[in-house]
């Protein structure tokens, strides 16, 4: 791995349909309200011109950040909670870089667990609840909604089924959805063996159970990812396994020490212990990744080129650079975000902070 830049506040990369992001931003601390933003990697070379707009994040909260789609239209979905139930937050992206608002739901520490693009390009989110709600709660059945389009075709139960299921106390522990208009999930009811998977094709709704699975837990029940039904992969006890004609079958081991046997018709990456793995071809094998303690986030694009941040705020890539390491500092930054007309104020310690505009 190369050494393509130092970076002020590089928190991370995110893996989009356009390639990859750096997600930057400021980190106050003790709750305070602080901002980040996303700038592309474009012909290997940080592009500085493309940077978006701040959005908003409370610093020292455990918060998930995921991007969506592609350039200019991101949809960029956020879940935190400070001394309060958690909130969503879904903004999409313009042509002018600033973000819009267009959903926030505070409902009874429901989120989204899992956005996937779905048919006719449409966002499809899965909602659970989080935890202690998780906890607490005496069934969980599967909840599906478009984000930012229509909801035809969404995956509902029957309100009978839906009735049956809550009697029970049948719990969703993971879900996946694909482009072709294909929606699954599986759960499970305590201390009974096996576990039911729902599967809606064509928007008609099938069930089917694995009997002679034994589940120790929720988290013992999850896809472990997938880009159609013939390719995707569920962890049930340990065990993986494929869907063939309605039924789940073994599909391989899998190891805390090693990656798992899979492709998902693109370059994949597999953390197992301290090592990093990368995947660059359905024909070819899994490679650890050298020195893995110094890449913290580690992403792939499309041409086969690795690329990770290390603890240290260096951005590495798998492809030499041209020319010398680039050292952004946050002067920097502000200097390029000012010729842009872009907000350069990093937090709400900052008297004239500002706030992307949210649409009513």
């Amino acid at each position: 791995m190369y050494d393509v830049a130092e970076v002020w506040s590089l928190h991370g990369l995110a893996r989009t349909d356009s390639g990859v992001e750096l997600r930057v931003g400021d980190d106050v601390g003790g709750g305070v309200l602080s901002y980040l933003w996303f700038v592309p990697i474009v012909d290997g070379r940080i592009d500085l011109k493309q940077q978006t707009d701040l959005i908003d994040t409370t610093a020292s909260t455990p918060t998930s950040f995921a991007l969506y789609g592609a350039r200019p239209n991101y949809l960029l979905h956020s879940y935190r909670g400070f001394r309060s139930a958690p909130v969503d937050t879904y903004a999409t992206l313009a042509a002018d870089l600033k973000w819009t608002f267009i959903d926030a739901e505070r409902s009874d520490y429901w989120v989204g667990l899992g956005i996937w693009k779905w048919s006719k390009g449409r966002f499809l989110e899965w909602r659970a609840p989080v935890g202690m709600a998780a906890q607490a709660a005496t069934s969980v059945v599967p909840k599906f909604r478009v984000i930012g389009g229509d909801d035809d075709g969404v995956p509902m139960l029957p309100e009978a089924l839906a009735a049956e299921l809550e009697g029970s106390g049948f719990r969703t522990t993971s879900a996946m959805a694909f482009a072709s208009g294909e929606v699954l999930a599986v759960g499970h009811i305590a201390y009974v063996p096996g576990f039911s998977t729902l599967l809606w094709r064509s928007s008609k709704l099938e069930i089917f159970r694995t009997p002679e699975v034994v589940l120790a837990d929720d988290t013992d029940l999850y896809f472990l990812g997938g880009s159609t039904l013939d390719d995707v992969r569920l962890v049930a006890a340990g065990a993986l396994m494929r869907l063939e004609n309605d039924e789940w079958t073994p599909a391989g081991s899998l190891s805390d020490e090693a990656p798992p046997d899979v492709w998902f018709g693109r370059p994949l990456t597999h953390q197992a212990g301290v090592q990093c793995y990368v995947r660059l071809g359905r024909d070819e094998s899994w490679r650890p990744l050298a020195h893995s303690e110094r890449h913290v986030h580690v992403v792939i694009d499309d041409e086969g080129v690795v690329w990770s941040v290390g603890p240290e705020r260096i951005l590495r890539s798998s492809k030499k650079p041209e020319g010398e390491m680039v050292k952004l500092t946050k002067s920097d930054w502000e200097t390029s975000r000012k010729k842009l007309g872009l907000q350069t104020q990093w937090s709400r310690m900052d008297p004239q902070w500002g706030a992307p505009h949210r649409e009513e």
